[in-house]
């Protein structure tokens, strides 16, 4: 038994998946579904019929907590958005600002990290040169900010991460620094 499950709910799931299994057609569309998601040919929201206007409200709700303060909260969503929808690198960022905001730079990196591996993007690169810097790893943060810097679309909405990173270089990581 799940931890936030009872034994009734377990008898009922257990009871719709026996009596699912006896329906040849029902049984084998689970099963294709199963393998599907098993092969990332399909997400936990497309098996579930969530829409991506509904993945984008919660993505949104989960960015205005993250602007209140809400950090816990915006926390849950991102997770819930990363099971869900695992192919989206915003949630990853989401979840590395999450635990930016904790001063969990390590785990942070560990989010940034997948999010750029899934498409590059200024913003979260330079999130992630100032995880970096945080760890000490004035290097690659160097790096990360400066690529940050160059990937930037001249978009209003990016410019303050652009100049955040220009103003970490300037004051931690400039060239004459030992």
């Amino acid at each position: 038994m799940g931890i936030w499950e009872s034994d009734g709910e377990r008898s009922e799931r257990h009871t719709w998946w026996e009596q699912a299994k006896s329906q040849p057609v029902l049984a084998a569309g689970l099963n294709e579904m199963h393998h599907a998601i098993l092969r990332g040919e399909l997400t936990l929201a497309q098996a579930g019929g969530i829409t991506p206007e509904q993945l984008d409200a919660a993505y949104a709700g989960a960015c205005k907590l993250v602007g209140i303060g809400k950090i816990d909260e915006a926390q849950q969503i991102a997770g819930y958005l990363i099971l869900i929808d695992p192919y989206r690198a915003r949630s990853y960022a989401l979840a590395g600002t999450c635990f930016h905001h904790k001063r969990r730079y390590a785990l942070a990196l560990a989010y940034y990290d997948v999010a750029l591996a899934l498409g590059e993007d200024a913003v979260t690169r330079v999130a992630q040169g100032e995880a970096l810097l945080m760890l000490g790893r004035r290097d690659d943060a160097r790096r990360a900010l400066e690529q940050g810097i160059a990937a930037a679309p001249p978009t209003k909405n990016v410019q303050p991460f652009v100049q955040r990173a220009q103003h970490l270089l300037s004051t931690y990581l400039s060239r004459g620094e030992a």
